[in-house]
């Protein structure tokens, strides 16, 4: 058993708010190191810090970004709430800007997550977001590098309070947070490194935006957009077919879409081209002693288009039971299953598993298992995630407040069936795009340890650390 004794005095200055818990002086000897280094207040490098705003949603409009669009340290704008030009308008002051951090303050296991709005895209942020505007004595891709770092997290996870309800991060806290003043050579060369990640990214999104276009071309839905209508008729025998009564399932758009396909290509059902489709009951979670784990997969691991980078390296990441293995052999997660999300804000949006790490899924996630003589799983994966992919989902969604997807229904999906050729072209450009982001994230995770290398030694070492390891990677900056 590990103790530290803490003064009172020190709890008095460390804490206004007179923490006591032990969590929040664990990050002491982090601290007595930062200390050693020229730092600058976040209120006094910051224009700005301050909570989002509640704002009134719309169908559509401009994005306002919630806790969802933040996942490894980067900023997506997928699926992302909406408000329309009067709302914007009103809220104009939340307006993002190029270079502002965002940050996540409520939420377990989320609190904390900062991104850097890198982009020129018109956009707001809600209330679970935080927002971290910084003046000319902070560089915005230093402070970033510092705070994603596991030095800053650990900081940062200092700060949150509240039970396993609801935990909340307070901006009164991370105005307190003392940032790191590096030398201009060492800012310099985390700026460039920043550049080339975010470049990085953007390569990946274009080259995955080329990979649902093939898909769009082929099918002739290129321009096409959905239409709903407000009222239309149906025969009392089309319920009794389908076995459904709700006027969404018989919207004509989604007829529409499937004489689209029909038109342009054959079709299938899922059920016929894949080996399985379902999920397991909840898993139990294992003990922390087990040597073989099997990571449980969740909602929040998944991303855009791959599961979260090191999942398995969560803190938070569970793992279940051998018995419940034993009995459910057929949901380990082999390569190129695809993850559907079957409930809540992100219904059906699908993930390709790409790792070798054993894992089953959790709780409202359902496994497709494509047969792969018979269609490409990267095909798949773009088609569930497309427009059209996303409509065949919420004709067969079910239920009132939250709406849930089968696997029973999921077997229904009408799939067509382009060219091997077109899939398999799918396929290496969904291959490049990942290709692309992983070298993005190593930059990042290069640029993070050397901004720990600088405070548990120096910048110079730290700079010439940096310099050999992308070296490695044959890449070249200017500085």
């Amino acid at each position: 058993m590990e103790y530290s004794i803490i003064p009172f005095s020190q709890v008095r200055k460390s804490s206004e708010s007179l923490r006591l818990d032990a969590e929040y002086f664990q990050v002491e000897k982090l601290l007595e190191k930062i200390r050693r280094l020229k730092t600058v207040k976040l209120s006094r490098g910051s224009i700005w810090i301050t909570q989002g705003p509640n704002p009134k949603f719309s169908t559509e409009g401009i994005p306002c970004l919630t806790g969802r669009n933040i996942a490894d340290g980067t900023l997506n704008f997928n699926d992302s709430d909406m408000v329309n030009q009067k709302e914007f308008e009103k809220l104009s002051r939340f307006k993002l800007r190029k270079n502002d951090l965002i940050i996540t303050l409520k939420g377990a296991g989320s609190t904390g997550k900062i991104a850097i709005y890198y982009s020129d895209q018109k956009a707001i942020f809600s209330r679970n977001l935080g927002l971290i505007r910084l003046n000319d004595m902070l560089s915005p891709f230093a402070a970033f590098v510092y705070l994603t770092s596991s030095v800053g997290q650990s900081i940062i996870d200092r700060g949150v309070t509240g039970g396993t309800g609801q935990l909340t991060l307070s901006t009164s806290y991370l105005k307190d947070l003392a940032i790191p003043k590096f030398n201009d050579s060492f800012c310099r060369i985390l700026s460039e490194l920043m550049i080339l990640h975010f470049n990085g990214l953007g390569v990946s999104q274009t080259l995955y935006q080329q990979a649902e276009q093939i898909l769009l071309a082929e099918l002739g839905l290129v321009n096409w957009k959905p239409k709903h209508r407000l009222s239309f008729i149906k025969n009392f025998s089309n319920t009794q077919t389908s076995e459904r009564i709700d006027a969404e399932y018989f919207q004509p758009k989604y007829e529409e879409i499937k004489n689209l396909f029909e038109k342009n290509t054959k079709v299938e059902i899922l059920e016929n081209i894949t080996k399985l489709i379902g999920h397991p009951s909840n898993p139990p979670y294992g003990a922390e002693d087990l040597n073989n784990k099997t990571f449980v997969v969740t909602q929040k691991h998944l991303g855009n288009y791959f599961p979260s980078d090191n999942f398995w390296e969560d803190p938070e990441a569970l793992y279940t039971t051998d018995i419940f293995i034993k009995n459910n052999k057929q949901y380990i997660l082999q390569s190129n299953d695809i993850i559907l999300y079957s409930v809540g804000a992100y219904i059906g949006k699908a993930n390709i598993y790409n790792s070798n790490i054993k894992a089953t899924i959790g709780s409202f996630l359902t496994l497709i298992r494509p047969d792969q003589e018979k269609i490409n799983p990267y095909y798949l994966l773009v088609f569930l995630n497309s427009e059209v992919g996303k409509q065949m989902t919420r004709r067969c969604s079910r239920g009132m407040a939250q709406q849930y997807v089968y696997p029973y229904d999921i077997r229904k999906f009408i799939i067509p069936i382009i060219s091997k050729l077109r899939q398999d072209e799918i396929e290496k450009t969904m291959l490049e795009s990942l290709n692309a982001k992983a070298l993005s994230k190593h930059l990042l995770d290069i640029a993070k340890r050397g901004v720990e290398m600088a405070i548990e030694k120096d910048e110079a070492i730290a700079e010439k650390w940096i310099r050999a390891e992308i070296k490695k990677l044959g890449v070249e900056i200017t500085v």
